[in-house]
């Protein structure tokens, strides 16, 4: 498998510049057939994460592997908090998302977990909504990390 850098040319929508903008979004797969694919991945930086971790592909393979079975339950937890309501929770799971976000170079979604926590250490009357918007973004997440898995099995 070789990978691209995977980046956006544009600003995310919270007015941050994605790292290594101009570079292109994708990851050449093979696909479970054994088709040669293409794949976008917008959730976080290949190319940041690659060069963070020296290069070592298969390090990376392993990392991702890590936060997909580790964040398999986060989007149900962080809904779950925000339907009780409990700032203590979604600011607990909101830092953790964030920690998950800057291991793996997800810029976007880093800065989405970090307003959600500060609304849930605030006791803010958007913390709910923003820990809901924030378990979508980690479903988001989640789902590229099971495509790319996928097609390293």
């Amino acid at each position: 498998m070789h990978a691209h850098d995977l980046t956006r040319d544009e600003p995310d929508s919270l007015g941050l510049e994605w790292p290594g903008a101009g570079r292109d979004p994708g990851i050449d797969v093979v696909s479970a057939m054994g088709e040669p694919g293409f794949y976008w991945v917008t959730t976080f930086d290949w190319h940041a994460l690659l060069d963070k971790l020296g290069g070592d592909e298969a390090f990376v393979h392993g990392l991702l592997a890590v936060a997909l079975r580790s964040n398999a339950a986060m989007p149900a937890e962080l809904r779950a908090a925000a339907d009780l309501g409990d700032c203590d929770r979604m600011m607990h799971l909101a830092h953790k998302v964030k920690g998950t976000a800057g291991d793996l170079c997800a810029v976007a979604l880093r800065a989405q977990a970090a307003a959600a926590e500060s609304a849930a250490r605030e006791g803010s009357d958007t913390a709910s909504t923003l820990n809901r918007e924030l378990a979508n973004a980690v479903e988001t997440l989640l789902g590229d990390l099971r495509r790319i898995a996928a097609t390293l099995d």
